[in-house]
């Protein structure tokens, strides 16, 4: 698997309103985003009933605003479209795969 960075709000929709989904909310200016993207790229690689999407809140000001992303990066995982928890900051790959196991159903 691989993170699909999204374009559309319309296609972010679709994506996660069926089964579980990992999206970054990020920045290109942002460097903890940049250190968090290759983390990311590994998870996809170790977790296979999870999407992966990437969303970059300059580019879709809409979806940054519905979730009230006021810092970057932050991760949400949702379930069959809904939010089930976020977190905000760099986090390394354990944490990460551990917030996954916790959170998804």
């Amino acid at each position: 698997m691989s993170i699909k960075n999204i374009t559309s709000r319309e296609e972010f929709h679709q994506i996660i309103s069926q089964g579980s989904t990992l999206v970054d909310f990020h920045a290109v200016w942002c460097g903890p985003c940049k250190m968090l993207t290759p983390i990311l790229e590994k998870i996809t690689t170790l977790v296979n009933d999870i999407n992966f999407i990437k969303v970059d809140i300059d580019q879709l000001i809409s979806i940054a605003h519905e979730f009230n992303i006021r810092s970057v990066p932050t991760v949400y995982l949702f379930q069959d479209g809904k939010a089930v928890n976020h977190f905000v900051g760099f986090k390394p790959e354990h944490q990460i795969l551990e917030f996954i196991n916790q959170n998804k159903r």
